[in-house]
């Protein structure tokens, strides 16, 4: 195997098991299909990357019923970057590579007061030759706008594509007048690495180092923002293309490494949840709650899935996972369990009804650290 990236030697990988779809929101009698996945980094840029057997190029949530709303608080940064190349946001067109991307598109088009149609790439979970087919159409639809430079927003396709074709498909789109924006998290500089980082969607944690190896394999340029945004998460936005101009430096690294952070915390759950555990409420029902069972947890243990706002149950779309989801007032009061909240804003909320029903459970964040 070798990285998506710079096309170096990957490490050995940490094998974490069979996992399901478990970001398959879509309604399904069918018995969940599972696949095996793998921790691994690449020796030369330090990417890490999560493999699998999955046939998928590119992974992604089958509805956009989950809303992004974090682009609106750094798009300054996002419009300082595309002037300082000389591109006129009034007259450049936008394009949305995934339906991840909506918000961000929307903000675009309400500051040029234009409206840009969506043009969607990702399709949940489809093989390698029907993507393909999709970046034939989205090729096509750039042809169509014509000379005007055109600005494709990625903000999270990088860390979802599977496929090295894709990947390379969707570089030979970008020239001097085609453009790639991206804004996604900074993998070098989270201060803390919870479990939902690790899910079987997100397959690729890009650094400095591997973005530009990237641009270097396919002869592009990037050009990093200096400004990692207004989020609670550190961002890395960037503008690939061909014929940028060095306007600053991204942000310096402050962690170890993700590979390094997602093995530490890993073993960290490990550790705690290895002391005879054998019943596990997980509180956060999405994608965290389901990485939580299938990488982290126990596989001897009996889980149990919670939603911490119950958006899911009853609504469409069902949800699609290796545990039926039950409200979060029916956890057990059973002093054999262990509760562990993936909902970071809630936890002060959610310990102090679950203490005021007479949990006396011991209940862990989604760092695995104990709250009391």
């Amino acid at each position: 195997m070798v990285c998506i990236f710079c096309g170096g030697d990957l490490s050995a990988p940490i094998q974490l098991g069979q996992l399901g779809d478990a970001s398959d929101y879509r309604v399904s009698n069918e018995t969940i299909r599972t696949f095996r996945f793998a921790l691994t980094d690449c020796q030369r840029c330090g990417a890490a990357r999560l493999v699998s057997d999955h046939p998928s190029a590119l992974p992604s949530r089958a509805g956009n019923f989950v809303v992004y709303s974090e682009p609106s608080a750094h798009f300054g940064a996002l419009t300082d970057l595309l002037k300082l190349q000389g591109i006129d946001i009034a007259k450049a067109a936008f394009l949305a590579m995934s339906y991840k991307d909506d918000d961000l598109l929307k903000c675009f088009a309400a500051s040029t007061r234009r409206d840009w149609d969506f043009v969607g790439l990702t399709a949940d979970w489809e093989a390698s030759s029907a993507i393909q087919g999709r970046v034939d159409r989205f090729a096509s639809g750039l042809a169509d706008i014509g000379q005007r430079q055109r600005i494709i927003i990625a903000r999270r396709v990088l860390e979802h594509v599977a496929s090295h074709d894709l990947l390379a498909g969707l570089m030979a789109l970008l020239d001097e007048r085609t453009f790639m924006l991206l804004d996604m998290l900074d993998y070098e500089r989270l201060s803390c690495v919870t479990i939902d980082f690790l899910w079987n969607e997100r397959r690729n944690y890009p650094t400095r180092c591997a973005l530009d190896a990237l641009v270097q394999r396919y002869e592009l340029d990037i050009a990093f923002s200096s400004d990692g945004g207004l989020c609670a998460e550190p961002q890395l936005i960037a503008l690939i293309g061909r014929g940028l101009k060095v306007v600053g430096d991204a942000p310096p690294p402050t962690n170890l490494g993700m590979s390094t952070s997602l093995q530490m915390t890993r073993s960290r759950w490990i550790q705690n949840l290895s002391d005879g555990v054998r019943k596990i409420s997980v509180i956060g029902a999405s994608h965290k709650g389901v990485s939580a069972v299938q990488c982290f947890l126990p596989s001897e243990s009996e889980v149990s899935l919670f939603d911490d706002r119950e958006s899911l149950i009853g609504r469409w779309p069902p949800t699609r996972t290796l545990k039926p989801i039950q409200r979060i007032k029916d956890i057990p009061l059973d002093t054999n369990t262990v509760v562990v909240s993936t909902s970071p804003a809630n936890h002060g909320r959610i310990l102090a009804e679950a203490r005021e029903r007479g949990l006396t459970a011991d209940f862990f964040d989604s760092v695995g650290n104990s709250l009391a």
